[in-house]
C-alpha cells in the first residue's frame, strides 16, 4: 500500500488495474444479472454456468498463447490488445442496446472478450509489474491486490446504489 504513494510509477499502473475490475464487476452484476436473462429468456439462469465458464477458458488459451508472444513483441502490446477486449465489451453494449436482439453466440463474443483481457491481466500486467518494479516486488503484487479490490469494491457498491 505503501508504495502507492512513495512509487511515483505505481500511479501509472493504476488505470490497467481498474480496466480489469470494472469489467469484472459489469461482467458479474449487468451481463449474468440481467443481460442473458432477458436475452435468452433464461429465467432459471440455466446458460449462466456455461457461459461464465467461457471466460476462464478463454483466459487459460490466450495466457499461454500471450506467453510466447511476450517473449517476441513485449508485454506493452499485449496489454493494449487486453485494453482493446475491454473496451469493445462496452462497445458492443453501447452499439447494440436492445438486449432483446442479443443472442448465444454474441454472448459467447462478449464472454471470450473478458476471457482475453482477464489473460492480459493476470499475465503480463503481472509481468510486466515485475519488470518495473525489480526491487520492491513483493509491494508492487501487494498493490495489484489492493488496485484491484477497491476499484472493485466501488463499483459493486455503485453498481448497487445508482439507478441506470
Amino acid at each position: 500500500f505503501r508504495m502507492l504513494f512513495t512509487d511515483p510509477k505505481m500511479k501509472y499502473m493504476i488505470p490497467l488495474s481498474s480496466a480489469f475490475a470494472l469489467s469484472s464487476v459489469f461482467m458479474i452484476s449487468f451481463v449474468s444479472g440481467e443481460v442473458l436473462r432477458v436475452s435468452l429468456d433464461d429465467e432459471n439462469s440455466t446458460y449462466i454456468g456455461i457461459l461464465t465458464s467461457v471466460t476462464p477458458a478463454t483466459a487459460g488459451i490466450m495466457s499461454v498463447i500471450f506467453g510466447f508472444s511476450a517473449q517476441k513483441i513485449g508485454n506493452g502490446i499485449i496489454l493494449v490488445i487486453g485494453c482493446a477486449c475491454f473496451f469493445m465489451i462496452s462497445i458492443l453494449f453501447v452499439l447494440l442496446p436492445d438486449f432483446s436482439s442479443w443472442n448465444l453466440a454474441l454472448l459467447i463474443v462478449v464472454y471470450g472478450l473478458q476471457g482475453i483481457g482477464r489473460s492480459t491481466f493476470e499475465g503480463a500486467l503481472k509481468a510486466e509489474f515485475a519488470i518495473v518494479f525489480t526491487d520492491e516486488k513483493e509491494g508492487a503484487f501487494g498493490n495489484i491486490i489492493f488496485q484491484n479490490g477497491l476499484v472493485t469494491t466501488i463499483g459493486f457498491y455503485l453498481i448497487a446504489h445508482l439507478s441506470c
